[in-house]
């Protein structure tokens, strides 16, 4: 019976009891003839077994397991000994088996005799040493796979299944190349790395949230359970030709790691090139509109935007960002419906309201050409600087 149970229904016998059990005495007063003797069993993850043997057969006695903490102090003990009376006695040697506890954690068996007619103990408080379940055991799986056809330029699916549906479990994906810095050649190493950061979360946060004291709160925000399809750019942006990892392992909500690290490798389809090139007259200027003409030399597939000259001198040779990292910027935010009303074929004669683009005199801009199928397929071409024009 759950002892919050117990203390609403018998209230008012359990208020009589504690009163005599946290009287002046440290022990209750109680006839030393009978004795238990206990001894512990098998102790797992999750179970510690015990015997309890009374050397008085027909003798009423109480027994039962705690977490060691809950036994702190005397009047601990005399408390939940108090609410142990409300529950039948036991009489003759008896096997007991605690489960679901935690693993890696202390126990202690609080056992006593007490006749309920008399209303008198009939031996001291008695509590064990400290039982320490084992180390936790890893008996759960998971399995991590990419849905077949699924992997284009920049997504892929993957099905997570656990072995269970009530296993919870913490998954994420990365560049291969960070994953190898950080994890090596034990992926292992991976668990104590979130853990660290989940360490970090509680120092950060803890004045703004103090309730997200231990860092097993915060990992909980990360938990997933049961089977699921993920599609892998809901929560990581890929690049296209770039080689990822996906890792999973379990994990409860007490922290404890419930199957062992399973790692994914993928990599996201790398664009055919083309040998298209470009090049781009402007022509006439207003206050917010462009004309341009722009050349081909074949009619594959293309990329057009206009972009501020002030963004545009971030990337290229020598630059801290790459003209791959501002394709990458451009694209990732955009669905594959949106990419598409940027692109086209061959030549054409354009202006900025084909591709909704707004422009003003403030600013200096440039068209922004590459090959696009599937991913990029050319080198990027800049236009030359060109800055609308007050009409006069």
């Amino acid at each position: 019976m759950n002892k919050f149970l117990k203390l609403s229904t018998f209230i008012l016998s359990a208020a009589a009891l504690l009163a005599t059990a946290c009287e002046n005495s440290k022990e209750p007063q109680h006839d030393a003839a009978l004795k238990l003797e206990l001894n512990v069993g098998e102790v797992t993850s999750t179970s510690i077994a015990y015997t309890i043997t009374p050397n008085i057969a027909d003798a009423a006695y109480y027994a039962e397991l705690f977490p060691a903490e809950e036994l702190a102090s005397e009047r601990d003990i005399a408390v939940a000994a108090t609410l142990m009376t409300l529950d039948e006695a036991y009489c003759g040697t008896k096997s007991f088996k605690a489960t679901d506890l935690s693993a890696e954690h202390d126990y202690k068996i609080l056992y006593f005799g007490y006749d309920s007619q008399k209303k008198s103990y009939t031996t001291d408080y008695l509590v064990s040493d400290a039982i320490t379940t084992a180390d936790f055991e890893i008996v759960e799986s998971i399995d991590i796979e990419v849905v077949v056809g699924s992997v284009t330029w920049r997504d892929v699916a993957v099905s997570i299944t656990p072995s269970s549906n009530k296993m919870e479990y913490i998954f994420d994906i990365m560049e291969k190349s960070k994953w190898d810095a950080l994890s090596g050649e034990n992926p292992e190493a991976i668990v104590a790395e979130r853990i660290k950061g989940w360490e970090q979360d509680v120092v950060d946060g803890l004045e703004s949230n103090p309730t997200l004291d231990i860092w097993q709160k915060y990992m909980q925000y990360y938990q997933h359970s049961g089977a699921k399809s993920v599609t892998v750019s809901e929560y990581y942006n890929l690049r296209w030709a770039t080689e990822y990892v996906m890792y999973a392992f379990g994990m409860n909500d007490e922290g404890l790691q419930t199957t062992n690290v399973v790692v994914l490798e993928f990599k996201t389809d790398t664009p055919e090139p083309s040998q298209n090139t470009f090049s781009v007259e402007i022509g006439e200027l207003t206050a917010s509109t462009v004309a341009f003409s722009v050349t081909t030399t074949n009619d594959d597939p293309y990329f057009l935007t206009i972009q501020d000259k002030r963004y545009v001198d971030r990337f290229g040779e020598g630059k801290a960002e790459s003209w791959e990292d501002m394709i990458w910027d451009i694209t990732f935010v955009k669905t594959d419906d949106q990419i598409r009303s940027y692109i086209f074929n061959g030549s054409q004669t354009l202006t900025n309201a084909d591709i909704s683009k707004t422009i003003d005199t403030l600013h200096e801009y440039q068209v922004v050409i590459w090959g696009f199928y599937n991913g990029p397929t050319t080198a990027v071409y800049v236009s030359d600087v060109f800055q609308p024009a007050d009409a006069e």
